[in-house]
């Protein structure tokens, strides 16, 4: 099972390719690299040992639980030459790939989520403080809040009294449908998200095709690829889509003609998979799949995050102005009874 490390498991493949281009022995450069890795250099000299005792390159590097599966199933065609090092530097290069995409994203959403936050803190200060001790007042006098001050009160009561109950009922189905794994339902629902599932849809496919166009490189047969490569999916549903056309490719189906059965898959890698199956170029044809999902997804972000700054200001901007409508008007009935 792939553990989540402090050192990312690129920077490691990245320097393991470095030290064998440099005509370092794999075992020493695992050694060299434990040296400088002080976080896992148990789990890389564990990798040494294991290498050394005749251990498969696959299964050693595994067990370590430093590398994801894809890689390791990559090294199952590797040896200890030039193969072994172009695995590396692919592996490395997608892996830092698929950061650099997310820290992009999260960069992106750190202001809308700052804003967010803030804007809640004030309306629950406004709520909490601000609009009960008008209310006070106006009482003193011998009168109420406005109609608009109360509907804002009722309706943030509703939705208080919706999180108390309500959160606690949602994250419980949500855990319970999750450890469904790949009959979970709430996965199906994303997929049918308008905009949202295409999205996800084809971030998953760009890994899947990524992985797959270095599995084929690396000579591992067609059934096998795919089914590795299918462990790179973030929605369970797809993994199970995916899956369940592996052994029709064992007996020999043609894999454009199995993905063209499922749904989910978009047209155009059917038809790229079928140049490629024709051609003798599935890798290649995998390899453009995947440029271009990566290049639509990072381009419905981008439209994404343009949009979500002016929404999140409108959508503020219009309950700060109910809000302050609701304090004025018992600060005008106030002063209206001071006179």
């Amino acid at each position: 099972m792939f553990r989540k490390k402090r050192v990312k498991s690129h920077f490691l493949l990245k320097q393991l390719y470095v030290l064998l281009r440099g005509g370092v022995s794999l075992t020493r450069a695992l050694e060299l690299l434990a040296l400088q890795k002080k976080e896992v250099a148990s789990e890389l000299l564990g990798i040494k040992r294991a290498i050394e005792e005749g251990i498969p390159l696959n299964l050693a590097f595994k067990k370590s639980g430093l590398f994801p599966e894809f890689f390791c199933e990559m090294l199952v065609a590797a040896q200890t030459g030039s193969n072994l090092e172009e695995i590396l530097s692919k592996a490395s290069e997608w892996l830092e790939r698929m950061e650099d995409f997310k820290s992009k994203v999260l960069n992106a959403l750190i202001y809308p989520a700052i804003v967010i936050s803030l804007s809640i803190i004030a309306v629950i200060i406004v709520l909490e403080f601000i609009v009960p001790k008008l209310r006070k007042i106006l009482l003193s006098f011998g009168q109420d809040l406005p109609f608009v001050s109360k509907l804002m009160i009722w309706t943030a009561g509703v939705l208080w009294w919706s999180l108390i109950f309500g959160l606690p009922i949602l994250v419980f189905w949500i855990w319970r449908d999750r450890k469904r794994g790949e009959d979970s339902k709430l996965y199906e629902l994303t997929l049918k998200v308008p905009f949202v599932g295409r999205l996800l849809t084809y971030f998953d496919f760009s890994k899947w095709c990524y992985v797959l166009s270095l599995l084929l490189s690396s000579g591992m047969v067609l059934p096998k690829a795919v089914e590795v490569a299918s462990k790179t999916f973030s929605n369970p549903v797809l993994k199970k889509g995916i899956n369940s056309i592996v052994n029709n490719l064992y007996q020999g189906a043609s894999l454009s003609k199995e993905l063209s059965k499922l749904s989910f898959v978009p047209e155009f890698l059917v038809e790229l998979v079928l140049v490629g199956e024709e051609g003798g170029a599935l890798a290649e044809m995998c390899a453009n799949a995947s440029e271009v999902f990566t290049k639509e997804v990072e381009e419905s972000i981008e439209v994404m995050l343009r949009w979500i700054e002016p929404a999140i200001v409108l959508l503020l901007g219009s309950i700060v102005a109910y809000i302050i409508v609701s304090v004025i008007l018992p600060i005008m009935k106030i002063s209206s009874a001071i006179r």
